[in-house]
């Protein structure tokens, strides 16, 4: 990517979480807490990749121009792939199948290691945002015509009787 580019792209990134976080500020305490949980850490980091975006030094050639946009592309299929998946399967279950479909498809990472983050990425959910903040997460279209709250149901309610 040209520094240009890289320059307007951090630009947009930290104006857009910027205008999330003044979005989120009238909301009620429960609902911004995850607005502003994520968004704050991501405009701190967003802020650092402007600054590194402005201060490069590299004239920014084209070299691997045509792998770049093709990984581009592939990491858009991926996003839209778990944005799918959530609105599909729900936040809590997508975020298991989703980052162990990628982990191992794109990532080619080992199935051990794999599975391992995805569990961790559930439990992360289950416990710290559903079990002891109580944020709330869409079942997911099949769950809602299924008349259930969630796909992984049995599994969630297992867990939270152990915690």
């Amino acid at each position: 990517m040209s520094r240009k580019a890289d320059l307007v792209l951090s630009a947009v990134l930290f104006l857009l979480l910027a205008a999330m976080l003044v979005a989120a500020r009238p909301w009620p305490q429960a609902a911004r807490l995850f607005p502003l949980t994520i968004g704050l850490p991501t405009l701190a980091l967003a802020g650092v990749q402007l600054v590194v975006a402005g201060r490069s030094s590299s004239p920014g050639g084209n070299l691997g121009a045509a792998s770049d946009n093709r990984r581009g592309l592939i990491m858009c299929g991926w996003l839209l792939g778990f944005g799918l998946a959530v609105v599909v399967l729900g936040f809590r279950l997508a975020s298991l199948v989703a980052s162990l479909a990628f982990l191992r498809l794109d990532a080619r990472e080992p199935w051990r290691l794999s599975l391992a983050i995805s569990a961790g990425i559930y439990l992360f959910f289950l416990v710290l945002m559903d079990v002891a903040l109580n944020v709330p997460f869409n079942g997911g279209i099949i769950a809602e015509a299924a008349g259930l709250r969630g796909l992984d149901d049995f599994l969630a309610e297992t867990l939270r009787s152990l915690l």
